[in-house]
């Protein structure tokens, strides 16, 4: 089966195989969650850019690591669709469910498939990942 000319089967291999070898680092981008005045809906954004190195990203999800019991995230793991050739730039809104007031940090682990080449059909695919932690404060 295939996604965007990605063979699932490639994207599995990549992600469990490489992956748990060595996490790369060379996965760039930011982590940052709104502060919230009442319990609720937080929604927090991972951006990623297009570009790792010389590579395209094709493929990505987050798996949420570390939220305090306070705050629940509404799925564990995200991700969002890439468009075919590669994206811009991506966005994953991660969302949690804030029941009580509180600071704390949270932890998301974003993995990426990047290709060299990416047209007529990926070429020299490699897993990429990495951490990313913000702190999260509802109330004052």
């Amino acid at each position: 089966m295939t996604f965007l000319g990605v063979s699932c089967a490639l994207v599995a291999t990549a992600l469990f195989v490489v992956g748990a070898a060595r996490a790369d680092q060379g996965l760039a981008g930011t982590f940052s969650c709104p502060q919230r005045e009442t319990a609720g809906r937080v929604v927090c954004d991972l951006d990623l850019p297009k570009r790792v190195g010389e590579s395209t990203l094709v493929w990505v999800d987050a798996l949420v690591l570390k939220a305090p019991p306070f705050v629940r995230p509404l799925r564990s793991r995200v991700t969002v669709p890439v468009a075919r050739g590669g994206a811009d730039a991506l966005n994953l809104p991660v969302a949690f469910v804030a029941q009580e007031l509180g600071r704390a940090e949270l932890t998301v682990r974003a993995r990426a498939v990047v290709c060299r080449e990416v047209d007529p059909a990926p070429r020299g695919c490699r897993a990429v990942q990495a951490d990313f932690t913000t702190a999260i404060r509802v109330g004052r």
